[in-house]
């Protein structure tokens, strides 16, 4: 079984064509994205936060330590680069069923069931 990216947005714009940073090289970007099963019409929810060095100390460290779990690193915008990045590592993510896919693709998204588990 493979994923497949269905859809990526940015949390606060109706579409990465509509998102322009102010500064190409100092900018954060949280994005939702819908992947599921290539076989399938369903999907579940995936986070990330894409996003410059720049950007990431200035917003992000706070008192100084974070982790950088669900974080993709650029010194660049590059919805294009972006793009085919997550694809490629969706893509390349498989396994014998969708819950062993989630668990791969929450190493490098939030997945919306992490942590989850249903009560007996």
């Amino acid at each position: 079984m493979r994923a497949t990216l269905k859809s990526l947005v940015p949390n606060d714009y109706p579409s990465l064509e509509q998102f322009t940073p102010d500064d190409e090289q100092n900018f954060g970007l949280w994005l939702t994205l819908d992947i599921g099963p290539a076989d399938s019409d369903g999907a579940e929810i995936f986070q990330l936060l894409y996003c410059s060095p720049i950007w990431f100390h200035e917003h992000e460290l706070g008192d100084g330590v974070r982790s950088g779990e669900h974080t993709v690193f650029t010194k660049i915008y590059d919805r294009h680069a972006l793009v085919a990045f997550v694809e490629s590592r969706v893509q390349a993510c498989e396994g014998i069923d969708w819950h062993e896919i989630a668990l791969k693709l929450s190493r490098l998204f939030h997945w919306e069931f992490d942590g989850y588990s249903p009560s007996t």
